[in-house]
């Protein structure tokens, strides 16, 4: 992992730990075939990346690739893509917890 430990109250901390909420909301609509757009917008969208710093973005970037497939799959169709989701996830959540050390 190459993001760099930035501490708790950092404000990298607070937005990747908002990234990462966000994201847990698409997984977890994904078991049930609901992610919306809405979703992905929400969690890479606008200002969403904000306060990101740089060398955590190729992490979201790859759940964000993942997670742009979910919106209009059902969970059946959804489920195809949770091979790729889950380390895509793991990765980011490994990540945040760095950072925010």
């Amino acid at each position: 992992m190459t993001a760099a430990a930035q501490g708790a109250g950092s404000p990298a901390c607070t937005a990747l730990s908002t990234v990462l909420a966000n994201v847990g909301t698409i997984g977890n609509k994904a078991y049930s075939g609901t992610v919306e757009q809405a979703d992905v917008d929400r969690a890479f969208g606008g200002t969403a990346l904000a306060g990101v710093p740089a060398d955590a973005m190729p992490y979201v970037e790859a759940v964000k690739v993942v997670a742009e497939k979910f919106p209009g799959r059902d969970a059946v169709a959804a489920s195809t893509l949770f091979m790729d989701w889950d380390p895509a996830y793991n990765g980011l959540a490994a990540t945040v917890t760095k950072v925010c050390s």
